[in-house]
């Protein structure tokens, strides 16, 4: 009667046999790998890796540009008190950016420093005329 071998004795004897097919494998890979075949695989990879390269450099250069551009915008809107500039970073593109809300908040003050005259309906017009020559 045949003696059964034991679990970790099947296991010894079966990872032999994986890594004698695996070191097979791998000298036909190796011979894969150098044929006429398998080069046109090779060459597609390496123009991955060099356009992949091109676009971390165009990344990178975006990346500059687009902190030039806010740095910019900051330097003109710092010198420019009546046509400020905004900018998306997203869009890269540049808009004017009129200030309503601030706009407004300056002429109602000025209008209620203004409209304290007891002749301010005689005023209006001028008031009026005044405030947007001096905010625009």
């Amino acid at each position: 009667m045949a003696k059964q071998i034991r679990k970790f004795e099947q296991d010894a004897i079966a990872n032999e046999i994986v890594n004698n097919i695996v070191a097979s494998r791998k000298l036909g890979r190796d011979k894969i790998e150098k044929s006429n075949k398998f080069k046109p695989i090779k060459k597609v990879q390496k123009d991955l890796i060099d356009i992949q390269e091109a676009i971390t450099k165009l990344e990178t250069k975006r990346n500059l540009l687009r902190t030039k551009l806010g740095r910019a915008v900051e330097i003109f809107n710092l010198n420019n008190k009546k046509n400020k500039l905004s900018w998306d970073s997203y869009r890269y593109s540049t808009s004017w950016d009129d200030r309503a809300y601030e706009l407004r908040h300056d002429v109602e003050r000025k209008l209620a420093i203004a409209l304290i005259d007891p002749d301010w309906q005689k005023k209006l017009h001028d008031i009026i005329n005044q405030i947007t020559k001096e905010l625009s």
